[in-house]
């Protein structure tokens, strides 16, 4: 019996330990003004699942519920080269800012951020 509690509380443990964290941002043009229905993607880099979400009327955009991991988020809408950030690191719980400024240009050329 108490091999069974020791089990449970140390999965209640480990489990505790964990928490997805989100990205989140708004999306602007070179001049400030900011860009709706921009489609952006949150790719992590160890598993390879994409989440996608697409910035609001203010430019905003969320994605949420992401397990810790290195995620490349990609950026685009048409007029616009895309955005490309290759690393970034997210914590357990952590809400990561991501603010983006998207260049003008067409979707066949992108600007990657090197940090």
């Amino acid at each position: 019996m108490r091999l069974v509690v020791c089990f449970v509380l140390g999965c209640v443990i480990v489990w505790g330990q964990g928490g997805n964290g989100s990205i989140t941002g708004t999306i602007t043009d070179p001049g400030g003004a900011v860009i709706p229905a921009a489609t952006v993607e949150a790719r992590n880099r160890e598993t390879g699942v994409v989440r996608t979400a697409a910035s609001t009327s203010a430019g905003d955009y969320t994605i949420s519920d992401l397990p810790i991991g290195t995620y490349v988020v990609t950026a685009a809408v048409k007029g616009f080269k895309n955005y490309i950030h290759p690393n970034l690191t997210l914590a357990a719980t952590q809400v990561l800012r991501e603010d983006i400024t998207l260049q003008l240009g067409t979707s066949s050329e992108s600007v990657t951020v090197t940090v």
